[in-house]
């Protein structure tokens, strides 16, 4: 049977209807069910996708055009990378629904305690990262259950540590430049995180999320501006940066100078500071 025909999405409706409860189809996925067959059904958990940083506060951005379509991460500048996940449940507050009262002893049991993330690493450009393809990283997290409520940030989910960074630094090649060997020049290379949340509801039934790739420049001194030459010393922007946000430095849009570059890069990398 053609998985696009409307007898394949219609059997994959029924099937989905009649799987385990914490899975849900919403209206627009039953619309679409015949284009994409079953990878249409919704999950428990909805993965939006990853909040910027404010460098200001130093916290998650609440603006609406804060979601990140892609990362950057700073080999020279930084040792670790860390995410901001925005998830939200899609689960019915089973109180409500059945329009019961939490004051007459009522207890909603699709609430959920998020337990932890994997993340697959995937070797975007073929340049030998070094690293295991599949990571499970803990987290603390509780979604209460309702579409209607604003979605959670999980902040600074550490997806590259310093572990698998000085992995990063020691086995990736250029290749995607042109070159090859150690990373001893200016370059950069991709890796795309496939990220799944997963989760556990008061009753105790595992749930989780749809699967979001989020591509990662990995990179050598791309977010350093600026000369080393002559008498020069670190901006007012680096120290107000250094002082209000250091795990901005080194992460996506922050940028910095060529001195503070020079104070903070492993002298195994300071060389490539100066462009």
């Amino acid at each position: 049977m053609n998985p696009t025909s409307p007898l394949s999405a219609l059997s994959c409706i029924k099937s989905a209807l009649v799987s385990a409860p914490l899975r849900i189809l919403s209206l627009s996925a039953l619309l679409s069910a015949g284009a994409v067959g079953c990878q249409a059904e919704d999950t428990a958990l909805q993965l939006y996708g990853v909040v910027a940083l404010d460098a200001m506060s130093c916290l998650p951005s609440t603006e609406e055009a804060s979601a990140l379509a892609s990362g950057t991460f700073d080999l020279t500048l930084s040792n670790t990378y860390r995410l901001n996940l925005s998830v939200q449940s899609k689960l019915s507050n089973m109180v409500t629904a059945n329009n019961f009262q939490e004051g007459d002893g009522r207890k909603n049991t699709t609430d959920v305690h998020l337990t932890h993330v994997e993340v697959r690493y995937v070797d975007t450009d073929g340049v030998d990262i070094g690293l295991d393809p599949v990571l499970t990283i803990p987290l603390t997290g509780y979604l209460e259950a309702s579409s209607d409520r604003d979605p959670l940030v999980i902040p600074d989910v550490l997806v590259f540590d310093q572990q698998m960074s000085e992995l990063l630094a020691q086995n990736a090649t250029l290749k995607s430049n042109g070159l090859s060997g150690p990373m001893s020049v200016r370059g950069s290379f991709g890796v795309t995180l496939d990220m799944t949340l997963f989760g556990q509801t008061i009753d105790g039934r595992e749930v989780e999320s749809n699967v979001i790739s989020f591509p990662v420049k990995v990179c050598t001194a791309c977010l350093v501006t600026g000369s080393c030459q002559g008498d020069v010393s670190i901006t007012e922007a680096d120290q107000k940066l250094l002082d209000t946000c250091p795990n901005a430095i080194g992460r996506d849009q922050t940028r910095v100078s060529c001195a503070l570059c020079e104070e903070l890069a492993d002298p195994s990398l300071k060389h490539v500071c100066e462009p």
